[in-house]
């Protein structure tokens, strides 16, 4: 998968780390997707699921033996309309 690929797909499964955010608490944060809204990412991380607002952050995508920086502010939209914005 490329990175114009992820951007246009649903995260919900992949497994990501928060790697800049304005807010310090989340920064280092790992985990699986395992929901997405338009705002938001909800990672599940250690058993507990944490809500991460994507406008506020940066996620390092694990996707395979790839990696890939991607501002939150890009994927701002719910996930059946992410291509239509993009």
């Amino acid at each position: 998968m490329e990175k114009k690929e992820l951007l246009l797909v649903p995260w919900i499964g992949f497994e990501i780390q928060v790697i800049r955010s304005s807010n310090r608490l989340f920064i280092g944060l790992k985990g699986k997707v395992v929901d997405e809204t338009k705002n938001t990412l909800v990672v599940e991380t250690g058993g507990v699921r944490r809500r991460i607002p994507k406008g506020v952050c940066v996620f390092r995508v694990f996707s395979g033996k790839k990696t890939f920086d991607v501002e939150g502010k890009k994927i701002m939209f719910k996930p059946e309309e992410k291509a239509k914005h993009i």
